[in-house]
């Protein structure tokens, strides 16, 4: 006598989730902010192949929940999209690695929450990346004028 089989069979549903994606500069509500999302879109370039970014840094400064950190992981995102190597500093990085020449841009969050020796590699990435014609974004909340330093970064 054979064994009895289960009839039971498994059962699959496609769900059409899609793949998660992280912020964009199109999925931002810019509000009183369009000036600086208009400046993020220039400095983007079309999107075809990297873009020749402007040597000047852009710092971009506001309260909390105000969406900085949207903005600098939606510009992240889109020159990891166009090829572009990009550094990322932010406070949770707690041992930061050394600027690397290869980076053809550095995004820096949240930088007035930076602790002693976040502040040195901020400072020694901003210098390189400026001496090399490289992008720099970074955001805080204060005023680059009002941000608590270390006196040797003054």
């Amino acid at each position: 006598m054979a064994p009895a089989r289960n009839s039971h069979r498994m059962k699959q549903l496609a769900l059409d989730i899609g793949l998660a994606t992280g912020p964009t500069l199109e999925g931002y509500f810019a509000g009183p902010n369009e000036a600086a999302v208009s400046h993020l879109q220039l400095w983007l370039g079309s999107g075809d192949t990297v873009a020749i970014h402007s040597p000047v840094p852009t710092y971009l400064w506001g309260e909390s929940g105000s969406g900085k950190t949207h903005l600098l992981e939606a510009v992240r995102g889109t020159l990891i999209a166009q090829g572009a190597r990009v550094g990322w500093l932010h406070p949770g990085l707690h041992d930061p690695p050394p600027f690397h020449e290869i980076w053809d841009a550095v995004v820096m969050d949240d930088v007035e929450r930076y602790s002693a020796v976040q502040q040195h590699a901020a400072f020694n990435w901003f210098d390189n990346a400026q001496g090399l014609q490289r992008g720099v974004i970074a955001a805080g909340s204060h005023p680059p004028a009002h941000l608590a330093l270390r006196e040797d970064l003054r």
